[in-house]
C-alpha cells in the first residue's frame, strides 16, 4: 500500500496509524512502514509505503503497489489494480473542519466502507498511540468517528 498526498495533510501519521492497526488485528503478519519526504516539508509531495506479509519484510518497494490511497484537502482516492474509487467529504461536514482533521475523516470513510479492511476499535487504539497529545488525539478520534458516519 502506497499512501501520498500533500506535505502536512498528515500522510505519514496516517500510515502509522494504519500499520499500528494492522499489526493490532493480525499480530502474526509483519509490516513494513517506510515514510518518504520530499525536499519541501510542508506543500512538497509526502509517500508512506506500507508492506504487509506473513513473513519479515523489508518497506523498499520495488513493484506496483496493491492499493493506492491519495489524500487531497478534502476528497480521496483509492486505486486497486482492478478498481478505482473516489470519496469526498460532504461540503456541509467539511466547511468547520481543521485542514489536519481531514485526513482521518477520510480514513473513517475508508474503514466504514470497507475499503480499507481494519475494525474501528483497531484504529482508535491506533490512534490513542500515535497521537499524544490529548487535545489533538481527541479531535482526530472524533475526526474518525464522523468519517465512519459518512
Amino acid at each position: 500500500m502506497i499512501i501520498f498526498g500533500k506535505g502536512g495533510f498528515g500522510v505519514h501519521t496516517l500510515g502509522a496509524i494504519i500499520c499500528r492497526a494492522i499489526m493490532a488485528e493480525n499480530p502474526s503478519c509483519y509490516v513494513a512502514l517506510a515514510p518518504e519526504y520530499d525536499t519541501a516539508v510542508r506543500g512538497g509531495v509526502s509517500n508512506c509505503h506500507l508492506v504487509v506479509s506473513d513473513m519479515p519484510c523489508n518497506p523498499v518497494v520495488e513493484w506496483k503497489p496493491d492499493v493506492g490511497i491519495d489524500i487531497c484537502a478534502s476528497w480521496a482516492t483509492l486505486r486497486t489494480r482492478e478498481e478505482t474509487w473516489y470519496l469526498s467529504i460532504p461540503s456541509e461536514a467539511n466547511r468547520h473542519m481543521l485542514e489536519n482533521a481531514r485526513g482521518y475523516v477520510l480514513l473513517g470513510m475508508l474503514v466504514a466502507r470497507t475499503y480499507v479492511p481494519l475494525s474501528k476499535e483497531a484504529v482508535c487504539a491506533a490512534i490513542e498511540s500515535e497521537c499524544k497529545a490529548p487535545r489533538m488525539r481527541l479531535m482526530n478520534q472524533n475526526a474518525f468517528e464522523k468519517g465512519l458516519g459518512l
